[in-house]
């Protein structure tokens, strides 16, 4: 008797959908059992990835097959104790199987040139977040995971008893409903949505430039149609990754990484920052959301001296 397979569709196309969809469909596999697995995508296929395909992802481990034994402890006192010490223990469990299983893909880590300061060790794999999306993807595709680009995920559709059952994509042909056993929401924060941003960041908040061209997709959809159908929610909502960038660069994360070598000015000639507070990629969040809510045309000043040209 043949068995019918099981439905999964993934809703996202960066790492992390990506890595659901490859993982489940050899999971599958390695048990026997037949799969049916759909990716559904927002963007059209040339512009997929999600911010992976423009980040750098650099990681925090001292090598591939190495994590360093303070990690938890690190985390906890970055985020000031208010994390969940069992996150940042899952985290660090399984950091380096997930690295070997990315290697396995054909993904290459070497330790970075990026920081400009002593500090704990990272590795980033060869050609950055791009290459995890386009190997992932390749490795997908050849386990025969479907794709849907342009289909932006409207709506979770629910069966009786609070059960998930599929989605409903809009396409430019119409609307189409996907049937599911399960579905992974892999479609990122809300960075993309204005309203949200000032909502949960306030005012200002809404034009705060996005780092990435990939991020303008990122519009709070999976975060909606969870909370919908009655989704819990946890977490800091006024925790962001922000950065200081070149205002005058149209390249993607043009983030000035220089400022500890000299020091840092608002527009009106005052130093506001202790720029020598801690390791660059320690300070550069707080002193970008200071420039951005705290400082006058949200813009600051990095004064370097000849020395320091080569910036």
């Amino acid at each position: 008797m043949t068995q019918n397979p099981q439905k999964l569709v993934v809703v996202g196309h960066g790492a992390a959908g990506l890595a659901a969809a490859v993982s489940a469909a050899e999971q599958a596999q390695s048990r026997g059992l037949p799969i049916d697995i759909t990716i559904v995508e927002k963007s059209r296929e040339d512009e997929a990835g999600g911010n992976t395909r423009w980040s750098p992802s650099n990681m925090r481990l001292d090598a591939p097959d190495r994590i360093d034994p303070g990690f938890v402890d690190d985390m906890l006192r970055a985020c000031g104790g208010r994390g969940d010490p069992g996150y940042f223990r899952t985290l660090a469990d399984n950091a380096t199987a997930t690295i070997g299983w990315l290697q396995g893909h054909g993904v290459e880590f070497v330790t970075p040139v990026y920081y400009l300061s002593a500090g704990p060790a990272r590795i980033q794999p060869v050609g950055g977040g791009g290459i995890i999306v386009a190997k992932l993807c390749a490795a997908a595709k050849q386990a025969g995971v479907k794709f849907l680009y342009d289909s932006p995920v409207s709506r979770l559709v629910m069966a009786p008893g609070d059960r998930v059952s599929g989605v409903e994509a809009r396409r430019s042909d119409g609307v189409i409903l996907l049937d599911a056993d399960a579905v992974v929401l892999a479609c990122g924060g809300f960075q993309g949505n204005p309203a949200m941003m000032r909502a949960h960041f306030g005012p200002g908040a809404e034009i705060i430039k996005l780092i990435s061209p990939g991020t303008r997709f990122d519009t709070g959809d999976g975060i909606r149609m969870a909370t919908e159908q009655g989704a819990s929610i946890s977490g800091d909502w006024n925790g962001m990754h922000i950065e200081p960038v070149d205002p005058r660069s149209a390249n993607s994360v043009p983030v000035v990484l220089a400022y500890p070598y000299g020091i840092v000015v608002d527009a009106n000639g005052h130093r506001f920052f202790d720029e020598g507070g801690g390791l660059m990629h320690e300070t550069w969040e707080a002193l970008a959301r200071d420039i951005h809510f705290a400082r006058p045309k949200n813009i600051a000043y990095a004064i370097l001296d000849s020395r320091d040209r080569r910036f």
